[in-house]
């Protein structure tokens, strides 16, 4: 059954992740500067909303698009374009967000 789903994954990815993708490419680009500040964001989070009464999985939720929301724009306006995402990244590209899209 597991090599049935890996061999699945594989070719869903081929299938349809097969041509250059824009959204895909940024955020490749931004997953490491993810990674990075990931965790301070969600501690402060959870510790923000700890005592709010709301289900935990809204809470998991909240947390969890509100964390990535953070990451990419902080991404977009203090690393993309700057020496920070070129030691991250490569060379430098252009912010997608607040300003305009060229690669």
């Amino acid at each position: 059954m597991m090599w049935r789903l890996v061999w699945l994954t594989i070719g869903l990815f081929r299938h349809f992740m097969s041509r250059a993708n824009g959204f895909v490419r940024y955020v490749a680009d931004s997953s490491y500067w993810m990674y990075l500040i990931h965790l301070p964001i969600v501690i402060w989070m959870q510790v923000a909303l700890a005592e709010i009464e709301v289900h935990w999985t809204l809470k998991l939720g909240f947390i969890s698009l509100a964390t990535i929301g953070i990451a990419l724009l902080t991404y977009d306006l203090f690393v993309r374009s700057t020496a920070i995402g070129q030691v991250l990244n490569g060379r430098r590209r252009s912010r997608v967000i607040f300003g305009r899209h060229q690669d």
